[in-house]
């Protein structure tokens, strides 16, 4: 089957949904949590400063506690990276049909994860091609992941795949429309006819469940890579990848 071309071009400035080929893109997500167990864990001078914050939230029906279960994962300054998913499509010599090759770092060492995620997009980006890809990454994902990077006082080089080389569905989805709401990619999917599992997400359960060590946030951040990239295809017009075309690597950096 002779392969078909999706728009593979040279582009400059930033990409957009059409000045890339779809593989050229590796698409990222990336789930948080609180970076202690509890308020209790935090010393006394950030406990303060959370208190501080609490109070803008505008949660007056929940304790101090509670708050930082449900909140300090999405600060990168009281929240640290438990997972992080990505995916490539690539097209098949043998059948010609197209394949979402995702892998997935998680665990405990918030650093170990970064790094393997930073080598994976460096080596990826390489290619001056090359984009990364996502819902919601260019405005959460990837400055959470930057500034968790400068706490962990890892490599600053690691700091150079986080530019302009990014697309983010949920910047296309507004069209240009400065004052329209970032919508989550579970009810764009919906809209637009990608399948998508229900999230019910729950912080603070999430939050108790990963520091008690039975966290799922490996396999949320993998449904979320698919998800982008199934609601990226629909944006182009593009045929949707079959379930059994979702390659899962195995990985075995990220062990604790």
């Amino acid at each position: 089957m002779e392969k078909k071309n999706f728009g593979k071009q040279n582009f400059s400035g930033r990409p957009t949904l059409r000045s890339v080929s779809i593989e050229d893109l590796m698409f990222l997500s990336v789930e948080t949590v609180p970076e202690l167990p509890s308020f209790d864990y935090l010393s006394a001078d950030m406990q303060s400063i959370w208190k501080e914050k609490a109070q803008k939230l505008g949660e007056n029906n929940i304790s101090t506690e509670e708050a930082y279960l449900k909140y300090a994962g999405i600060t990168a300054e009281f929240g640290k990276v438990a997972a992080v998913a990505a995916g490539v499509i690539r097209q098949s010599d043998k059948d010609g049909a197209y394949y979402l090759i995702t892998s997935v770092y998680d665990g405990t060492d918030e650093s170990q994860i970064l790094s393997n995620l930073s080598e994976l997009a460096d080596n990826f980006l390489q290619n001056s091609k090359n984009c990364l890809a996502g819902h919601g990454i260019r405005r959460q994902d990837l400055p959470f992941c930057a500034r968790r990077i400068v706490v962990n006082n890892l490599n600053p080089s690691k700091l150079q795949w986080i530019g302009d080389r990014c697309i983010d569905t949920a910047d296309y989805w507004t069209f240009g429309d400065v004052n329209a709401e970032r919508q989550p990619a579970n009810l764009i999917a919906r809209i637009v006819g990608v399948e998508a599992e229900n999230d019910d997400y729950n912080y603070m359960s999430a939050a108790q469940n990963f520091h008690n060590n039975s966290d799922t946030l490996a396999e949320r951040a993998h449904r979320k890579v698919i998800t982008a990239a199934q609601i990226f295809l629909r944006f182009r017009g593009l045929q949707q990848i079959d379930a059994e075309h979702i390659l899962r690597k195995s990985n075995d950096k990220q062990k604790d």
